[in-house]
């Protein structure tokens, strides 16, 4: 499931080395000794810290990009960024990068494949899981860009180091007004005198949902409602039906991306004498929704809040 992965909900696998040594046409920071762009390059002392407080310099645009990070992958590419990347997850299904070879996994990808892509960046996620992938990638001496990625303001932060490092800072602050543009469009013309309840189904057996603090969560507050598990501070958790049925949404989303368990979650919900007791159910407001929209935080959660704006206003006084 790519949803796990978009996430980070799952376990490190390490891969093996193989064996394979740097190239001798890499500098000694780790980057390639020559570049094909042609933006002017940064002050030699520029740099940007990286969420584990990494220092990468911002001298030279980076040319070759591997992203073991779902979301942030999706923001080189909506910079312009497509032709620098040099590796990807197996999770990136966008057409625009069909072509860029997978490394495997976030947290298990393959070294030996990273190295052969030759990148002057690698980006992973700055959590527990990742460290010994990090770890290795740089006693390799790879520059590493390690990224915790969950928040609003974490894309905003990530869209701007990007920008610095791919030598497109004002591709990324032209994204990053967009963003905005996006998410105040998708704000209620009116605040609700008693905001609907939403929750969003991350995982349906057992459920898996968005918790305090998460770009989810604040996304349902930008338009006007409230989470169902807004009071707990536990980013994804999974919670018994009780606890949904205790809160009662009014609007239910499923978040899946395949067919077929689209299918199967909404045919159990239908069919489960748990399930129609709640109001959203009995009132036909349970909706499917793109999982890697509202998985990813980065440019797709604008269509994450569009989709929700229109979905809660759609309550309008029914509820």
């Amino acid at each position: 499931m790519r949803i796990f992965h978009c996430l980070a909900w799952c376990l490190a696998v390490g891969a093996p080395l193989g064996g394979s040594e740097p190239p001798a046409a890499w500098d000694g920071r780790g980057g390639l000794l020559s570049s094909t762009l042609s933006a002017p390059p940064a002050s030699p002392d520029s740099f940007v810290l990286d969420d584990t407080g990494r220092r990468l310099s911002t001298a030279e645009p980076r040319i070759r990009v591997v992203s073991l990070v779902p979301a942030l992958t999706d923001i080189v590419v909506e910079l312009g960024g497509s032709a620098s990347l040099a590796g990807r997850t197996r999770f990136d299904a966008d057409a625009r990068i069909a072509h860029v070879p997978s490394m495997g996994g976030a947290l298990d990808p393959s070294l030996e494949a990273i190295v052969q892509a030759r990148p002057d960046l690698v980006i992973v996620w700055a959590d527990t899981d990742s460290r010994g992938v990090a770890e290795r990638l740089e006693s390799l001496g790879l520059p590493v860009y390690g990224a915790v990625v969950g928040s609003i303001d974490d894309v905003r932060r990530h869209t701007r180091a990007l920008g610095s490092l791919l030598g497109r800072g004002d591709a990324a602050e032209k994204l990053m007004r967009r963003i905005e543009a996006g998410l105040h469009a998708a704000r209620p013309p009116e605040p609700f005198a008693d905001p609907p309840v939403v929750l969003v189904v991350l995982w349906p057996r057992p459920i898996m949902t968005s918790g305090r603090g998460t770009f989810i969560d604040e996304l349902i507050r930008l338009v006007g409602a409230r989470g169902a598990f807004d009071d707990l501070d536990v980013a994804w958790p999974t919670v018994s039906f009780e606890a949904v049925l205790q809160r009662d949404p009014d609007l239910i989303l499923l978040a899946m991306d395949d067919p077929e368990e689209y299918r199967g979650s909404m045919g159990w919900i239908d069919d489960s004498s748990f399930w129609g007791t709640l109001r959203a159910v009995k009132a036909g407001r349970v909706h499917l929704v793109d999982a890697d929209t509202f998985t990813r935080p980065g440019p797709a959660m604008v269509h994450a809040a569009a989709e929700l704006a229109r979905h809660v206003r759609a309550l309008g006084n029914d509820r």
